[in-house]
């Protein structure tokens, strides 16, 4: 009988994945197009494979394929290494120019496998070996998302060794932390532009503090900071846990003349009362002295300083991104953020707007309008809940403008005195949580709380 006919089954096997995150790169020659690169391989990577190299902390540039066509480990040149350092020879990677970051890696890694490898390198490189130091080839060549992941890195190095350093060692890793900081703040200023998260709840960018127990009768609540991430780290926002349903990301164009960021900075420091800016993450964060410069009154007649209520906007829009207080961490938090709002309510000044029935007298020296009389103008009104009707006062010029136009004008007011008459709507530019109610018994009760602090 004729034979059966046996049928061959290939072995199929399973993708190989590997990352090996670049921590030194050489050139293989004058003329050369590849490249030598040297990094932590994880996985199994033979001569021959196909790669990717994908520069993670880029804003903008895509993926390069090419292929490994040489390897060695130690002395000895080998076919395949796994889960070890290694020197990889790589085909026409000048077109791509990767540095110390740079990913290399197969298809099919997850973006977890990339960003480990991603941090390896740059904590193995900039942390353990450059001792926290960056070249200026390395500050052309490293991105804000980079620079930025090196000083988080080296930050929690300082701080995990500061208990056994000497006191030089400690004055030297702090210029070295500060020299970080100072190339992200001026990367940031002229990127093309930059995500911000913004509170869903108020429309305005999200203020973020923590709140610890200092003892058994104190707290301490962190400086409220607004969060920028970068277009290279938008993809990461998950791993972060930045993916709140109370957050958006919204984003910020520099545009030409570089100077959008730089504003945006501005409203949110000087008018919505925000103490810094996180970068990437809650660790490497920049105090807002160092971003913005402050304006001096120092000097300037009473009337002629701008209206400004950045402490008082802080905490309205912390206790607007809060919401309801319906836990007992949520009725704590907005207990403290309502005390230090009373605190500011007291001693704020408004801009009301008022459309005048002819011209305006200008103010005297002490900053008073005498209006003659018979002079006549309408207030901004809207219906009330305590009182028949309700003013409209705004903390700011900029808020101002978004509700009206240029024939209205602002008269300055505090609100006592104004609330035996009309509740007072504060910053009414739609979004409710980002601004105030406030009738007379509510400011009744505020001033019964701080009459100490008088």
């Amino acid at each position: 009988p004729a034979p059966k006919k046996v049928e061959e089954q290939k072995e199929t096997e399973e993708p190989r994945v590997f990352t090996v995150g670049i921590e030194y790169i050489y050139t293989v020659s004058k003329d050369s197009p590849d490249m030598v690169v040297a990094g932590q391989v994880t996985g199994t990577i033979k001569v021959g494979d196909e790669v990717i190299l994908t520069k993670m902390g880029s804003d903008d540039e895509e993926p390069f394929r090419t292929a490994v066509y040489g390897i060695q480990v130690g002395q000895d040149r080998v076919m395949e290494v796994s889960n070890k350092k290694a020197v990889l020879w790589v085909e026409n990677a000048t077109q791509f120019f990767p540095y110390v970051g740079t990913v290399l890696h197969s298809e099919g890694v997850t973006e977890q496998q990339m960003y480990s490898a991603y941090i390896n390198a740059l904590g193995e490189r900039f942390v353990g070996v450059e001792d926290g130091v960056i070249t200026d080839l390395d500050r052309a060549h490293l991105s804000i998302t980079d620079i930025a992941e090196i000083w988080r890195l080296f930050l929690w190095y300082c701080n995990a060794n500061a208990e056994n350093d000497s006191e030089e060692k400690r004055e030297e890793n702090f210029n070295k932390l500060r020299t970080l900081v100072t190339i992200v703040r001026d990367k940031l200023l002229i990127l093309d532009g930059i995500y911000a998260v913004y509170s869903v709840k108020t429309g305005e960018p999200f203020l973020f503090a923590k709140t610890s127990t200092e003892d058994e009768d104190n707290y301490l609540t962190s400086p409220p900071m607004i969060h920028l991430v970068t277009k290279a780290n938008k993809k990461h926002l998950k791993e972060r846990n930045a993916d709140d349903e109370n957050y958006e990301l919204r984003y910020i164009d520099n545009g030409e003349d570089k100077q959008g960021i730089l504003n945006f900075l501005r409203e949110a420091i000087l008018l919505d009362g925000a103490q810094g800016v996180q970068i990437l993450s809650e660790y490497t964060a920049i105090a807002a002295e160092g971003l913005v410069e402050f304006p001096n009154y120092e000097g300037m007649r009473e009337v002629d300083v701008p209206v400004e209520n950045p402490g008082l906007v802080r905490w309205m829009l912390l206790l607007g991104q809060l919401g309801k207080p319906d836990t007992p961490e949520k009725e704590f938090l907005h207990e403290m953020y309502f005390y230090f709002f009373g605190q500011e309510l007291l001693k704020a000044k408004f801009i009301t707007p008022m459309r005048a029935h002819g011209e305006v007298p200008q103010a005297d020296e002490k900053g008073v309008t005498k209006f003659k009389d018979g002079f006549k103008f309408d207030l901004a009104m809207e219906k009330g809940t305590e009182k028949k009707q309700a003013m409209m006062f705004f903390t700011d010029w900029l808020r101002f403008r978004q509700k009206f136009g240029e024939d209205w004008q602002g008269l300055i007011q505090q609100l006592d005195g104004n609330l035996s008459i009309h509740d007072v709507i504060i910053n009414g530019t739609g979004k409710p949580e980002a601004g105030a109610y406030i009738t007379e018994s509510i400011f009744n009760k505020i001033k019964e709380a701080h009459k100490k602090d008088a």
